[in-house]
């Protein structure tokens, strides 16, 4: 007996069990195919050719315990032997267009599929949000939304053994990402990738509309880099900005490399002729004035994980050009555009989809380390020693604007090296 477990014959995947019968037919160490049906044993009409060259070869015979025996040795039985291939592929086919009906309208009706594993945040009954799992989605949705990395989410769930995945695997950031984006977290419906807005979901939400579309928005972002750029190596390097011109400001060394002469300075990108300002008087400004912010009572509700308040034009934005695309597509399978203008319509919804994401991302996020939001007026001194040079540019980016005046402008004696630091927050 060979036996090929939870490997369709209608499928592409090797059959190891029914490739050892089929050598040994041929090599004519057996003499009789017995099968329960034809169609457990092949599907496809391109089977058909090796299994009669099999039996051939063997000189064996093929019996098939529901159709009785058929000779395949005869061009009447081959017939026969093809008529049965077409007929389990054709009710394949409608066994699957029934399915996919069934698929349909379960989702057109709000209703979630029973099969497979339990999707993670809802009880067993898939329509309950569970008790531990659901407001864990909710708290790293939005603790992401205030900053928070995917990979400390990924880890704290593999860590903990009432949020591991409803499949045994780990967490990872793609997974951790994937969940994130599902349409099913605020309640909405979805079918083939559809969201189905005007559907009532039978589940009960982990998150608000608004929360769902603002993380999708931070993890869509274009300025998200998941690989590193060119390091930095100096504090106001891209942080501080000209006077003049409101250009970035860049590091440079100028006189002679290697001596007393040279020194490092400031210089705007825009332009040589606006002058270069010593750096590292700036650079402790800057840097005693943030130690002095971060030592006030209020220092850590700067950092907490909360997201701040987005416009709700930007999420109207994001809903309306998402509702657009979807009538688009469905525009396209009614025929009432061709694929050139689906194409082209989806490329422009597609860019605008892009602005607004980044526009809320930007209005919602405040990009600092982690472990700023559990800093202390005494552990001030200790964390920010321990920052990296980027994470202390995060910083200073979230509290003041650095803007430096060339020493021809008029304000810059009334300005302690003539750099003005002006507070966010």
């Amino acid at each position: 007996m060979f036996s090929d477990n939870d490997v369709s014959a209608n499928g592409r995947r090797v059959r190891p069990e029914y490739q050892r019968a089929l050598a040994l037919i041929e090599s004519g160490r057996a003499d009789v195919w017995v099968s329960w049906a034809y169609d457990r044993t092949m599907r496809k009409i391109g089977d058909l050719d090796p299994f009669i060259e099999a039996l051939t070869n063997g000189g064996a015979t093929a019996h098939f315990v529901q159709a009785g025996g058929i000779d395949l040795a005869t061009q009447g039985g081959q017939m026969v032997a093809g008529m049965l291939v077409l007929v389990a592929r054709a009710e394949t086919g409608m066994k699957s267009e029934r399915q996919k009906v069934a698929n349909r309208q379960r989702a057109e009706a709000g209703k979630r599929s029973r099969t497979g594993h339990r999707p993670f945040g809802w009880a067993d009954d898939r329509v309950t949000v569970h008790p531990v799992e659901g407001p864990a989605i909710a708290r790293a949705i939005r603790e992401v939304i205030a900053g928070r990395s995917l990979s400390s989410v990924a880890t704290e769930w593999n860590t903990d053994p009432d949020l591991h995945t409803t499949t045994g695997r780990l967490w990872s950031n793609r997974t951790v990402s994937m969940l994130m984006h599902r349409p099913s977290n605020p309640g909405l419906a979805i079918y083939q990738g559809r969201i189905l807005r005007d559907t009532a979901a039978e589940w009960q939400p982990v998150v608000t509309l608004a929360e769902h579309e603002a993380v999708c928005a931070v993890l869509d972002s274009p300025s998200r880099r998941t690989t590193p750029g060119p390091q930095r190596k100096h504090l106001l390097t891209g942080v501080a900005r000209c006077g003049e011109c409101g250009s970035f400001l860049y590091h440079r060394i100028v006189g002679s490399h290697g001596q007393k002469a040279h020194r490092h300075v400031l210089a705007c990108k825009g332009s040589r002729s606006h002058g270069n300002r010593s750096a590292a008087p700036i650079e402790e400004a800057v840097e005693r004035e943030v130690l002095w912010r971060l030592t006030r009572p209020d220092a850590a509700e700067l950092f907490t994980a909360k997201p701040r308040k987005a416009t709700k034009s930007a999420t109207a934005d994001i809903e309306r050009i998402r509702a657009l695309m979807d009538r688009t597509t469905q525009d396209y399978a009614e025929g009432l555009i061709n694929g050139e203008q689906l194409r082209s319509a989806t490329s422009v919804q597609q860019e605008r989809l892009l602005l607004a994401q980044s526009r809320l991302a930007q209005e919602t996020v405040l990009a600092v380390p982690e472990r700023m939001r559990r800093i202390s007026p005494d552990s001030v001194g200790k964390v920010w020693g321990e920052l990296s040079l980027s994470d202390r540019q995060s910083v200073i980016n979230a509290l003041m604007a650095v803007t430096v005046y060339p020493t021809s402008d008029p304000r810059y004696g009334a300005l302690p090296f003539g750099c003005l630091i002006e507070w966010k927050q």
